[in-house]
């Protein structure tokens, strides 16, 4: 190619990037080419909860351009028919974002900087499995910023295939009783944001993650000093293989915290941070993890076949954690990191109707014995359990 030619096209893919190619003239608001890259890295099974399906999965947002732009909308399309199953926007939408930046940027999370990523985090609800579509796509909506006369441009693109795989039935991971869910399965919850950048790419194996604290008949979830571990109910209580599989990881030489304090027992890296933990490997490339045990307290080793029930170490309150309790997490892979969150369903469990107090209420005073009591408990078979609920385990 001539000199002359790479100058004139280089001109001309400038223009366009600048202005945008107009293509639809009968809307009200124009539509352009944007140079932005929409991926979505992974999309986990649905999966069925309080009676309905959940899809969840993230929308990666790269700005190519070398100009600011702002998200306005998402929308979900069926791919087949076109028709909208759903959309954030206004309020909802910045709930729904993040961005790795740094803390002196804007605040506007709708703001994606020249070179910036934001991730759009979707949790779409459906009636029915057979109300879900097989492939869905993306159109966003970005305006410019600061510029109220610039046409609107609109970006399709990200393209999924819903997977049809049922998600993996599991056994309790905890004795029976009750036992209060922290950060559990939602779109808003800390696990639901904790994305990693492990090994040359960002990875989110708490999508479907929750913690659970060991709660008395009369509420109380610690006596005494709140300092000492051994006053916490859920301290020293065993986990349970929630599958048939063969023990691929064991970590068990992490001294406990004090319970409360924003001190950690040792310092916090690749290797302490889910504390002691034993990973599951229970088939078809699925591995069930258990953070936070009690140090000396994991009887199996790696290569260790177990059996769904058998018992596989003790709750503790070793790396980062603030209080002895279970993380559990479901993953594709045999790392506390780098792996991808697979959605499950436990066999049978009981929600009790009852709305648990905030996390300094709680960890401090448990729940009211008198409304515990006076609560009514409903019985639930082969879901996963959503949000913070007070959990009854058989």
């Amino acid at each position: 190619m001539s000199l002359l030619r790479k100058t004139l096209l280089f001109t001309f893919v400038s223009i366009c990037l600048d202005i945008g190619y107009i293509h639809n003239q009968s809307k009200a608001q124009s539509q352009s080419i944007l140079p932005v890259i929409l991926e979505v890295p992974f999309v986990a099974s649905p999966v069925k909860g309080k009676g309905k399906y959940h899809l969840a999965y993230e929308v990666h947002i790269t700005n190519f351009w070398r100009k600011n732009i702002i998200l306005d909308r998402v929308e979900i399309l069926d791919q087949k028919t076109s028709s909208l199953i759903s959309k954030i926007e206004d309020k909802e939408l910045p709930s729904c974002l993040y961005q790795p930046k740094h803390p002196t940027d804007s605040t506007n999370n709708q703001l994606v900087k020249c070179g910036r990523r934001a991730i759009v985090y979707v949790w779409l609800t459906f009636e029915s499995k057979e109300s879900i579509p097989e492939h869905m796509y993306h159109r966003l909506t970005f305006s410019l910023e600061d510029s109220k006369n610039e046409p609107v441009r609109l970006v399709d693109g990200a393209l999924i295939s819903i997977p049809k795989d049922e998600p993996i039935v599991l056994g309790p991971p905890c004795q029976k009783g009750y036992w209060a869910v922290g950060e559990g399965p939602s779109n808003s919850s800390e696990h639901r944001r904790s994305i990693l950048a492990v090994d040359g790419k960002a990875w989110l194996l708490q999508r479907f993650a929750f913690d659970v604290i060991k709660v008395s008949k009369d509420g109380k979830i610690a006596e005494g000093d709140l300092s000492v571990n051994e006053n916490w109910l859920s301290y020293g209580e065993e986990l349970l293989a929630v599958a048939d599989g063969t023990v691929s990881k064991v970590i068990d030489k992490i001294p406990d915290n004090i319970p409360l304090s924003p001190e950690r027992a040792v310092a916090m890296n690749r290797n302490t941070h889910v504390g002691n933990c034993v990973i599951l490997d229970i088939g078809h490339s699925q591995f069930a993890l258990y953070a936070h045990l009690k140090a000396g307290s994991i009887p199996v080793k790696v290569g260790d076949h177990v059996k769904r029930g058998e018992r596989i170490g003790l709750i503790g309150n070793s790396g980062n954690s603030d209080a002895p309790h279970l993380h559990f997490s479901l993953g594709n892979a045999n790392d506390p990191y780098s792996a991808e969150g697979l959605p499950y369903v436990f066999s049978l469990f009981d929600i009790v109707d009852i709305t648990l107090p905030n996390d300094d209420d709680f960890l401090t005073k448990g729940i009211s014995a008198k409304k515990l009591k006076q609560s009514k408990s409903a019985r639930h078979k082969m879901e996963i359990p959503l949000g913070n609920p007070l959990l009854f385990f058989h």
